[in-house]
């Protein structure tokens, strides 16, 4: 495990995309709506996160609305200064796009020397999309990126708000976890080894192939299970391009052969295909290993990804994976079908790569997305 000795003060700047977190009903006869200076107001109301004792320095970042303190309880009573701005469109997670993707990112960029953390608030429905995005986006990251958002809305009583985000902001700010992660209830995941698997408790997030990275326990304790990158390499490097031409193609019983051509077509140019539970799919089915193999030969780029808790099974893998490879398909280990998705759309993003070098990115550990590392 890495040194993860506290910082004993930083900035954090959090970036406000919209979702749950903070969604405010003004009466019984209109809709919920998102206002920053609303949910920025209701933060000074916390004393969690915020020390309205403490005398903020005022904010002079162009778009920073207002900056805060949030006091950390350990033995030097250090704080935690956080500056909030949007980023984007505030918006419903549900309606999150690749341009909402790019606003992050190119936020995050914009920013990068001036902070010693960020943290997004975001939706839950497609946070683990943009935090495996980011992760691509985000490459040789120094800095903590940390995704959360909420169940409830942080105006009601009975909220997980206020403690994700308290949360956040203290590995943020007060650790070194230089990588993009989602912090729910009191976990700390690593970005692209999450999903949401659970739409009604506050237990949204797992990551079924790897452990949480950090554990808070209620007392303020952390459980560690986090190691630093020894590859990373080079300068922070933002990328911005990603293909919008990418398809998931899942299998089940009887799937028609014309939606099987249909993701194959162009403009698609990389597809996720997902597989059943032992990384494979039908034998017997020759219009469909053919429209694959046809697609493969023509530069498609596909990548196979199993929905099953912790990956494929192992059991006759060789086997399995023998036919998929003569079929010009990439195999894709125990990647989340999040994470797929979003890593054929960086890798078919890039420019001036042939065919094998795409293919030999998609294969590759990029962002510790593959287990074991």
């Amino acid at each position: 495990m890495s040194d993860m000795t506290p910082a004993k003060s930083s900035l954090v700047l959090v970036l406000y995309t919209g979702g749950t977190v903070g969604m405010k009903k003004l009466s019984e006869n209109e809709p919920c709506i998102l206002h920053l200076d609303l949910f920025i107001e209701e933060l000074k109301r916390h004393p969690l996160l915020h020390d309205a004792a403490f005398t903020v320095p005022q904010a002079r970042k162009v778009g920073v609305t207002e900056r805060l303190a949030m006091l950390v309880h350990d033995q030097d009573n250090s704080k935690i200064l956080y500056d909030i701005k949007k980023a984007g469109t505030i918006r419903e997670s549900k309606d999150t796009c690749t341009k909402d993707w790019i606003d992050m990112a190119t936020e995050i960029a914009n920013n990068y020397d001036d902070y010693d953390g960020f943290v997004i608030l975001h939706g839950t429905d497609t946070m683990a999309y943009t935090a495996s995005a980011l992760s691509f986006m985000l490459e040789n990251l120094g800095k903590p990126v940390v995704l959360t958002g909420a169940q409830t809305p942080i105006y009601e009583e009975e909220t997980d708000a206020k403690d994700n985000l308290g949360g956040a902001l203290l590995f943020a700010g007060h650790y070194a976890v230089s990588e993009v992660t989602i912090f729910f209830n009191g976990k700390l995941l690593r970005g692209n080894k999450s999903t949401k698997v659970d739409a009604k408790s506050f237990s949204v997030f797992d990551s079924p192939s790897y452990p949480p990275l950090a554990k808070l326990s209620n007392n303020g304790g952390i459980e560690w299970n986090y190691s630093g990158d020894p590859r990373h390499k080079g300068c922070f490097t933002l990328h911005t391009k990603m293909s919008q031409n990418i398809a998931l193609l899942p299998m089940f019983p009887g799937i028609p052969i014309q939606m099987i051509k249909g993701c194959l077509e162009p403009p698609i140019e990389g597809v996720v295909l997902v597989t059943y539970g032992s990384g494979n799919i039908p034998d017997l089915r020759t219009d469909l290993t053919e429209a694959v193999k046809e697609a493969t030969d023509k530069g498609v780029v596909i990548v196979t990804c199993c929905p099953c808790r912790g990956g494929p099974h192992d059991v006759s893998s060789e086997f399995v994976e023998k036919g998929l490879v003569e079929l010009g398909v990439v195999l894709g280990g125990d990647m989340t079908v999040e994470c797929a998705l979003t890593k054929v759309a960086f890798v078919m993003g890039l420019e001036e790569l042939t065919l094998e070098e795409r293919k030999s990115l998609m294969r590759a550990n990029l962002r510790r997305e593959i287990s074991p590392f």
